[in-house]
C-alpha cells in the first residue's frame, strides 16, 4: 500500500489552496461581469420604458423643430419628468440601500430615452435641412428636403371639401411621397 508522507500532504494542501484562490477569483470576476450586464439591462429597460412613454403620450409634430411632442409635466416632457422622479428616489435613498443602484440605473435609462428622442430629431433636421437647420430649428420650420406644409384652405359651411381643396390634398400627398427617403 502506498504511504502518504507529510510532504505529500503539504503538496496537496498547497494545491488545494491554489485551486480555492482560483475559484474565488473566478467567482469575483463572474459576479463583476454579471453586475455590469445586469446594470446594462436596467438602463436599457429604463430607455425602453421611456420610449414607450414617449410613444404612448405623443401628441403632435412640432412644426418649428420637427420633433414629436408628447405629454408634459409643466414644461418638462413626460419621460424626462419620470426619469427625474426615479433618479430622485435613488439619490435620496428612499427605497433603501439595496434598491438604490437599481433605481438609479433605471432612471438613467429614462433620461437616456429623452436624450435619444432629442438626438434623433437633431439628426433628422441635419439630414433633411443641413447642419444650420439642425442647429437653429426655430428658423427653419420646413427643412428643404421635406414638403412645406400646405396653407389652410377655406372650408365650406357644410364642412365638405371643395374640389380645389381635394386637388390640393392630392398634390401635397404626391409631393410627400416623392420626397420620402427610399
Amino acid at each position: 500500500m502506498a504511504e502518504i508522507h507529510q510532504e505529500h500532504l503539504h503538496h496537496l494542501a498547497k494545491r488545494n489552496h491554489k485551486l480555492m484562490e482560483a475559484l474565488h477569483q473566478a467567482k469575483a470576476k463572474g459576479a463583476k461581469i454579471g453586475k455590469i450586464l445586469f446594470g446594462t439591462l436596467e438602463v436599457g429597460l429604463g430607455a425602453y420604458v421611456g420610449g414607450v412613454i414617449h410613444g404612448r403620450t405623443m401628441k403632435h409634430v412640432d412644426p418649428v423643430t420637427g420633433e414629436t411632442v408628447g405629454a408634459t409635466v409643466g414644461p418638462i416632457p413626460m419621460e424626462l419628468a419620470a426619469g427625474a422622479a426615479v433618479l430622485a428616489l435613488g439619490h435620496f435613498d428612499i427605497l433603501g440601500e439595496e434598491w438604490t443602484p437599481h433605481v438609479d440605473r433605471f432612471g438613467t435609462g429614462l433620461v437616456a430615452a429623452f436624450a435619444t428622442n432629442k438626438g434623433y430629431a437633431f439628426g433628422e433636421r441635419w439630414k433633411f435641412g443641413g447642419l444650420r437647420a439642425a442647429l437653429t430649428p426655430w428658423k427653419h420650420a420646413a427643412a428643404p428636403g421635406l414638403p412645406a406644409p400646405a396653407p389652410a384652405a377655406a372650408v365650406h359651411a357644410a364642412g365638405d371639401p371643395s374640389p380645389a381643396q381635394m386637388a390640393q390634398v392630392v398634390e401635397t400627398m404626391r409631393q410627400a411621397a416623392a420626397s420620402a427617403p427610399r
